[in-house]
């Protein structure tokens, strides 16, 4: 269910990036509240990377809402509940977290609302770049950050 495998941390004795250290949940369910033991999972994972305060932030609320979006989304019309992937992988040599959340539902829309709508242009807001990729098997959010230049989040709002 939460079973997290961390993929291999580089060894300093070995240069600066033998391996890129990883993130990955599979089958994790689309529910509340365990993508808040995710998100409390990733804040803490996170630590490990060269990122500020405020970029681990904005990585743990980007991700959040991806999550939120499947809980919310892919799979209204099912019995049950449906699940996720959520994969994290950091390159040393680029400087560059790269995290994925993966559904195997379909997209609804839900009944509209002015309060909703505003996740995936948060998503976009926070990384430095991300993508939504729809097709007949899921959905896939996918989003990276670089370890040195911050998004001014504001900037997608205008």
């Amino acid at each position: 269910m939460l079973d997290a495998t961390h993929d291999g941390v580089a060894d300093s004795t070995l240069g600066p990036s033998v391996r890129n250290p990883g993130l990955v949940m599979s089958d994790v369910p689309a529910d509340a509240l365990c993508i808040g033991a995710v998100r409390r999972a990733l804040a803490a994972w996170l630590r490990i990377l060269p990122f500020d305060d405020a970029r681990r932030a904005d990585v743990v609320l980007a991700v959040y809402e991806a999550m939120a979006n499947v809980v919310d989304h892919a799979y209204l019309d099912t019995d049950g509940v449906g699940t996720m992937q959520i994969s994290a992988t950091y390159s040393v040599d680029l400087g560059a977290l790269d995290v994925t959340v993966a559904d195997l539902g379909r997209w609804k829309l839900p009944v509209h609302n002015a309060l909703r709508g505003n996740g995936l242009p948060l998503i976009t807001a926070l990384s430095t770049s991300s993508t939504v990729d729809h097709s007949g098997t899921g959905t896939t959010v996918r989003a990276t950050w670089s370890s040195t230049a911050r998004q001014h989040p504001e900037s997608a709002f205008h």
